[in-house]
Parts: C-alpha cells; structure tokens; sequence
C-alpha cells in the first residue's frame, strides 16, 4: 500500500487510445499532474507529450504497471473522454481557430479545427508550425479531441479559419 506523503504529487487519470507509427494501438492512460509547472492551472496532456523526457509512461487497460512509450513513436493519441485541462488551450484569446486538412505519415488524411495562436495580426498557420516548439498539436475533429504528433504530418492545408 501507498502511503501518503509529502512529496506525493496528485495526478489525475486522462483515458486514451495511442496509435504509433507501426499502426500498433495501445488503450489505456496518461497520469496529468493536478497543478502545471509551466501556466496556471491543470498539466495538459499536451504538456507531458511535449516534455523533453524521451519516454512517456503509459498504462495499458490490459497489462499491470505502466508501460514506457517512446514519445518519438506516437503517431496520434485520441482522447477517450474530455480532457478539461485542454479547454484554456483551445480558448486562448492569442489565437484563432483554423480548419485544417493534414496528410499523414501514412498517406491518409486528417480534417480537423486547430488553435493557431500568435502575435496579434499575426496567425497564420505557416507561422504557427513553423515557430511553435511543440512536436504535439490539438486538433478537433468530428470524431473527437486528437492530440497529433506533427513529426508524422507530411503536410498541413488551411482551409480557413472558424
């Protein structure tokens, strides 16, 4: 048994399906921190996809303990349920929404509604992958909250903005 202690660090559990390059699917969670290190508020599953720490663990809805994923791997993560801690992100008032088509590593393609946050006057989807330091993106899509690894896009099309 665990007990609790003062360097215990409250997490919360964020249910996903993660796809890898390999087209291996893996069901399970990530574990978020109650409380960001880097912005006020919740950790963003974002924030520990884009951590520089090599490796992610994972805990696999089949298997005991967690199972540590090569971040460079993942292809695209789907959430299974709402993540709240996405919710800031995807209101920031520093961006607006744009519809956009991406065509994937796979050679299929990919339609959903991303955050292309800037300088005001200044949100242009070239500028945004171009100058973001993050290799994981949200993206809405019809069939849900997606969190894409753009090491695996080929390439982006802005079918404008909504």
């Amino acid at each position: 048994m665990v007990e609790d202690s003062e360097f215990r660090i409250e997490k919360r559990e964020v249910p996903a399906l993660v796809r890898t390059h390999k087209h291996t699917a893996l069901e399970g969670s990530f574990m978020c921190s109650a409380i960001s290190a880097e912005h006020t508020g919740r950790e963003r599953l974002t924030d520990l996809l884009n951590g520089p720490e090599p490796f992610v663990p994972f805990f696999e809805t089949k298997r005991q303990g967690a199972t540590l994923i090569n971040k460079d791997h993942i292809f695209v993560v789907e959430l299974k349920g709402p993540d709240v801690a996405h919710d800031d992100q995807l209101s920031n008032p520093m961006g607006e929404m744009h519809l956009i088509e991406l065509t994937l590593g796979t050679g299929g393609t990919f339609e959903g509604q991303c955050l292309v946050t800037g300088a005001a006057g200044h949100t242009r989807t070239l500028d945004y992958l171009n100058r973001t330091q993050h290799r994981f993106i949200y993206v809405d899509a019809p069939e849900g909250y997606r969190i894409l690894n753009l090491n695996h896009v080929i390439s982006v099309r802005d079918l404008g903005k909504r």
